[in-house]
């Protein structure tokens, strides 16, 4: 979830699940109440490296240009990327 420029949430279906389960009602609530605001960013000028201890954590990397959103990472992209550069 985005204000302006800047990411305040994100949910995945992981959050979703854990949000409802058995709680079926719960898909009435307000989206934020199950999305996750401690986020863990790296600067878009970061080395790759940065990327490790978040993805060490299970989480994803929100990649950020200060304070504006630019984008994320999940491990599967980083694993594309070092394929392509492996195929140089």
């Amino acid at each position: 979830m985005l204000d302006g420029d800047r990411i305040v949430g994100i949910i995945d279906e992981s959050d979703l699940l854990l949000a409802i389960y058995n709680q079926e009602e719960r898909f009435n609530d307000e989206i934020s109440s199950a999305m996750v605001t401690e986020l863990e960013s790296v600067q878009v000028d970061e080395p790759v490296d940065a990327l490790l201890p978040i993805f060490n954590r299970d989480l994803v990397a929100i990649v950020l240009d200060g304070e504006k959103f630019l984008g994320l990472i999940t491990r599967v992209d980083l694993l594309n990327y070092l394929r392509r550069r492996a195929d140089r």
